[in-house]
């Protein structure tokens, strides 16, 4: 279809994507990634210490997870800074206020949604162990690479 009718295709599907657009998607890929593995690797001890999760969570984290080297480098330079010149520690941590108060108010914005955690119940030490060695299975199963013949 798309060689037949090159240009029905296109005004159907819309115009072909950008450097632009495939910068943003790949820009948004890549913290989708971020904070799905980040998900999934700490799901299990979450539910071990509090024997519940938020379904909102990955979606957060996918929001705030540029926001969070900057505020940590800018953070850290401000305590270190502090310590040696505080008016440069000052205009440091204006700066850093602009990310973490972007954070915080995108966290802010998610706590407040009325969507029920999923609850558990504390989970066994032995559960944690089974999901992160099955993550770890399915891992090496991924990056097997084929044999060659």
């Amino acid at each position: 279809m798309l060689r037949v009718y090159p240009e029905r295709s296109r005004r159907a599907v819309g115009n072909p994507p950008t450097a632009v657009t495939r910068l943003i998607k790949g820009f948004i890929a890549d913290n989708a990634a971020i904070a799905t593995s980040a998900y999934i690797f700490t799901a299990p001890i979450i539910l071990f210490y509090f024997g519940r999760i938020s379904p909102l969570a990955p979606l957060a984290n996918i929001l705030v997870a540029e926001a969070v080297f900057p505020v940590m480098i800018l953070g850290f330079l401000v305590a270190l800074t502090s310590l040696v010149f505080s008016p440069l520690a000052q205009i440091l941590s204006y700066i850093a206020y602009v990310p973490a108060y972007y954070f915080v108010k995108v966290v802010g914005f998610f706590a407040k949604i009325p969507i029920e955690q999923v609850s558990f119940g504390k989970g066994s030490l032995l559960a944690v162990l089974i999901f992160y060695l099955l993550i770890f299975i399915l891992f090496a199963i991924w990056t097997k690479k084929p044999k060659s013949s």
